[in-house]
């Protein structure tokens, strides 16, 4: 919808107003005057009715606005009509002359025309037909020309006002139009050269020349913030090539203002920062390459080192294993060892006892020999006393001479007898007498072998103990010794472990030298290094025309 065609749209309201405000006015009119109120309210409502139709029919077609404007001023002839013979019918007439100025809201001078034209049939055709339908005194052909002047100035003004409305709005809705169209122009260019940017093209201008200042200004700047940021990433982009290619000795050079100032002291910034960075780790990775040669030959000597080490920790881990076999068999030996003493302390003791047994014995044998040795003395007594009695009756029967002689052989017998007793008798006391030699030297033996016993008892008991010490202290070696074993098992372990992590941190080192070579390599790509012993002048990147 243009513009006219909304004003008009808005206008309705105030027009269908006047309809309404001319109907009540024409009944209102009438109730004053004592007039026929229905036929008057009937007529006022049927012309109503019609413009309210010619109203809602208007789809900018102007016969419809010419009949609502004939319409409407056939109701202010009604109201004229309902004050006959009132002193305010004159008065009334001006309504003609104020329904004409709001048909302006229809912007049509032939609505305008119409309404006009509808005045004039009223005022010539009542005038003569029904004059009292128009003034109040009849027949007024004076004020009836004097209305008509009115009336054509009236209608030639507001339908000079209506045609210049409606040209003023076609001039401006053609305006609207090139406007538009130069704005869709516009629209195209800027939206050719924003998607070229988008798409990280920024050479694209805007060459359309615009009639319009103001969207030829908008052309020119976006060719400008197009160009300034043409400009700053071509010189942005030349300096980060130039980086690309080891060269850090190029920065931004040109006046930039806003974020492009801000990118390019951000640039020239990074690019010293790397400068001395890219110097610092070339410095740094010299040390590091020197530390870790040094550290991968310390590696390699202390795995050698753990390496030897190893083997001789496992040699003596199976030393300490042999060692405490060995400890456990003179365990088991001196335990045995010291039972075996005490067995033998035990039968020495045994056999202590047993000597003195023999010993009493020896001396009961002792006593025994004295007595028979008593007793052989009395029967050598008894064979010197019988032998003496047999020489006696020998020499008594020697002297019965005859008589005696029998008697005498039983003395010879007597005698004989006697003295073999003797001589059994000191055959006894022979034997008595060795026998008892003998036992006296049994219970000297028997007392030397119990005090031998003893001392054997007492060197049996001291071999025990120091046997037992012997277990028990073998023992506590062989506890200490199986925990050495443990401890040493343990190193060996440890050992090896140092071992392979001697090896890895070899193969660390030797892998980090390789970095820090790669390292050294990479940082030899960046030219224009900041050095101490020599300043650095920057090459100056002038900005792109």
């Amino acid at each position: 919808m243009n513009r006219l065609a909304q004003f008009r749209q808005d206008g309705r309201r105030w027009l269908y107003g006047l309809l309404v405000i001319n109907t009540l006015a024409a009944i209102g009119a009438s109730v004053l005057t004592g007039g026929p109120t229905l036929a008057i309210a009937l007529l006022a409502s049927a012309f109503g009715v019609g413009g309210f139709i010619c109203l809602w029919s208007d789809k900018n077609r102007a016969t419809f606005r010419a009949i609502f404007a004939i319409l409407a001023q056939a109701q202010v002839a009604v109201i004229v009509g309902a004050f006959a013979g009132h002193t305010w019918q004159v008065d009334a007439h001006m309504h003609f002359f104020a329904t004409m100025g709001i048909l302006i809201l229809l912007v049509d001078h032939r609505a305008i025309l119409a309404g006009a034209a509808a005045v004039a049939a009223h005022h010539l055709i009542l005038n003569f037909a029904l004059p009292e339908m128009v003034y109040p005194g009849g027949t007024d052909l004076g004020r009836t020309i004097m209305h008509a002047v009115i009336l054509v100035l009236a209608t030639l003004a507001l339908a000079y006002a209506s045609q210049a409305l409606a040209a003023i709005n076609w001039e401006a809705q053609k305006s609207a139009e090139a406007n538009e169209k130069m704005i869709d122009q516009l629209q195209t260019s800027v939206g050719h050269v924003v998607q070229a940017g988008v798409q990280g093209d920024f050479k694209n201008r805007i060459t359309t020349t615009f009639d319009d200042p103001r969207l030829q200004g908008i052309a020119d700047g976006t060719n400008d913030l197009v160009g300034s940021v043409d400009q700053g990433i071509s010189t942005t982009c030349l300096v980060m090539s130039n980086l690309a290619k080891g060269d850090l000795s190029a920065h931004v050079e040109g006046d930039f203002a806003g974020a492009f100032g801000d990118l390019q002291d951000n640039v020239n910034t990074t690019i010293g920062t790397l400068r001395d960075v890219v110097s610092e780790i070339h410095r740094v990775s010299t040390e590091i390459s020197t530390e870790t040669t040094g550290i991968s030959q310390g590696a390699e000597g202390l795995s050698d080192q753990a390496g030897q080490q190893a083997a001789s920790v496992e040699e003596t881990s199976a030393a300490m294993q042999e060692l405490t076999s060995s400890v456990k068999l003179n365990v088991d030996a001196a335990q045995e060892m010291s039972q075996v003493a005490t067995d033998t302390s035990q039968k020495a003791q045994s056999s202590r006892t047993t000597a003195e047994d023999a010993t009493g014995a020896m001396r009961k044998m002792s006593d025994s020999s004295d007595r028979i040795r008593e007793i052989v003395n009395m029967i050598d007594e008894i064979a010197f006393q019988t032998n003496l009695l047999a020489l006696n009756a020998s020499v008594e029967a020697a002297r019965a001479g005859d008589a005696g002689q029998g008697f005498g052989v039983v003395a010879q017998e007597v005698r004989a007898l006697a003295m073999r007793s003797a001589d059994s008798a000191r055959d006894i006391r022979e034997l008595i007498e060795e026998s008892s030699a003998n036992v006296t030297e049994g219970v000297t033996l028997v007392d030397l072998l119990g005090t031998t016993l003893q001392s054997i008892i007492t060197s049996v008991s001291e071999v025990a103990d120091m046997a037992k010490q012997i277990a028990t202290t073998s023992t506590d070696q062989s506890h200490s010794i199986t925990e050495m074993s443990s401890a040493v098992m343990g190193i060996d372990h440890t050992t090896q472990r140092t071992a392979g992590t001697a090896e890895e941190y070899f193969q660390k080192s030797q892998r980090l030298k390789n970095q820090v070579q790669r390292l050294g390599a990479a940082m030899g790509h960046f030219n224009g290094q900041s050095k101490t012993s020599a300043p650095h002048h920057p090459e100056q990147v002038q900005t792109a025309a």
